[in-house]
């Protein structure tokens, strides 16, 4: 799918699910469409969704995975697209995807965080 956001930044995902027929898959498209529009999932949900399924998926053909549980930060999911990328796991255009969707999920995330500045106690 493709996501586009109005002033015109795109994302695009992939569901990550086997559909029986082509009508089964456009409804889960539109459905998925629906929720974003809505408000109901974010982007960042459906990059992180299909972050996780093409882990599960990897780790379900490969005995030995690394790492051994699906990443939570950048510098984890870098690190897994390397060893990914250079085992010959995933393809290079799948993998500047999947580092694309990290550096839009956590790029996100860290524009919603408020920092505070600590004040000092002298007494301390």
């Amino acid at each position: 799918m493709q996501l586009e956001e109005p002033g015109g930044r795109t994302y695009d995902v992939f569901l990550n699910r086997t559909f029986i027929t082509q009508t089964a898959a456009d409804e889960a498209g539109a459905q998925v469409a629906t929720e974003w529009l809505d408000g109901v999932v974010a982007a960042r949900d459906l990059m992180l969704q299909e972050l996780a399924a093409a882990y599960r998926r990897l780790r379900t053909m490969h005995r030995t995975m690394r790492p051994a549980s699906v990443p939570t930060t950048r510098s984890a999911w870098e690190e897994a697209f390397g060893v990914w990328e250079g085992l010959g796991w995933i393809a290079a255009p799948d993998a500047s995807r999947y580092r694309e969707h990290v550096r839009c999920a956590f790029e996100t995330v860290a524009q919603n965080i408020r920092r505070h500045r600590l004040e000092s106690d002298p007494s301390i």
